[in-house]
């Protein structure tokens, strides 16, 4: 889960997963598309700079899927999930628990922490966090 955007060679990655698979086996990356990243709440909303960055660092998802084809995966399928909560407490984001805070300025990130712990005095903020889910089939 949110990985792939650090493994430097996917090529690598998909033929050694599709190698040890059994031939009836799948495999499921998680990541984030684009779409997912420009719509990220609360993070893109009180982060805007992470947008950009991550744009950067995450690989585009039909560049995946044509990875996963040469791999050897076929009937590869995209799923997004979705799991809403109420952020009650800035904690994590102050930690910088999002590798992307680490890429922004301190400056924007100060901003946008002080900007989310004043909208958490008047309630909750909501949360969207969605991953996009691509699933493959060993073919070969």
């Amino acid at each position: 889960v949110d990985v792939i955007h650090h493994v430097s060679d996917r090529t690598a990655y998909f033929r050694e997963a599709c190698r040890v698979l059994k031939p009836t086996g799948r495999v499921c990356t998680v990541t984030d598309s684009g779409w997912i990243i420009r719509h990220r709440q609360p993070l893109a909303t009180y982060f805007p700079e992470t947008v950009e960055a991550d744009l950067g660092r995450y690989p585009r998802i039909a560049e995946l899927r044509q990875v996963m084809e040469q791999a050897g995966f076929g009937a590869i399928a995209e799923h997004t999930v979705e799991l809403r909560h109420d952020l009650v407490d800035a904690q994590p984001y102050r930690d910088r628990a999002f590798s992307c805070l680490h890429l922004i300025s301190d400056e924007a990130f100060h901003r946008g922490t002080e900007r989310m712990e004043r909208d958490l005095r008047t309630g909750p903020i909501q949360c969207v966090p969605r991953y996009l889910l691509l699933w493959g089939a060993k073919q070969r």
